[in-house]
């Protein structure tokens, strides 16, 4: 007599180990046929980095899905029915943030993109403040793409006295590792 490998609830194990698993690349047209919802495979494999996709599986390196896990992902993303798009509800399912991100929330300097210590230098976060923005500091020095701003992690010295007087902080604020504040103190404000 050969015994079944069973469960607490009295469920056959093999049964529950050779449940169909779907691959990554297989998943878009599971959830296209059976939910209609259009995703496709590399929005998923976002999800699975930054977190809220359906929970999987791996086998070695290669994600594997479950269909119960999958039709419960796509039926928490669904809000309920609506007749307006003013009345929407919002889905049940809240978005997975990181801890640092909750943590560390992004300040809109230049009304377009967050920008956050972290992120940059505290010296070019203060520049950039007092300058009025990303753009309007680009612009006072100079520089055709604001876009490279965000790269700095610390000010170019090429910048730092430009900066100075475009903003006037003191270049040993700025750059205490070029311009000690024993060797360059700050200047007297009425100089600005």
């Amino acid at each position: 007599m050969t015994v079944k490998a069973q469960n607490a609830d009295g469920i056959n194990m093999m049964r529950l180990l050779n449940r169909p698993r779907l691959r990554r690349k297989d998943v878009p047209d599971y959830l296209r046929t059976v939910h209609g919802i259009d995703i496709a495979y590399s929005t998923l494999s976002k999800l699975a980095t930054i977190g809220g996709g359906p929970q999987m599986q791996y086998s070695g390196r290669i994600p594997l899905y479950l269909k119960e896990d999958l039709d419960r992902w796509a039926n928490e993303r669904l809000s309920g029915s609506v007749r307006s798009t003013s009345a929407r509800e919002t889905a049940q399912v809240e978005r997975i943030v990181p801890a640092t991100l909750q943590q560390n929330q992004p300040t809109r300097v230049n009304g377009l993109s967050p920008v956050t210590t972290h992120m940059l230098g505290s010296q070019v976060t203060l520049a950039i403040q007092a300058a009025g923005g990303v753009v309007a500091l680009a612009r006072g020095l100079g520089i055709k793409h604001h876009q490279s701003v965000y790269g700095w992690k610390k000010i170019p010295a090429d910048y730092v006295l430009r900066i100075e007087a475009l903003t006037g902080i003191p270049c040993c604020e700025l750059r205490p590792d070029i311009y000690p504040p024993d060797r360059f103190p700050p200047l007297p404000r009425e100089a600005y």
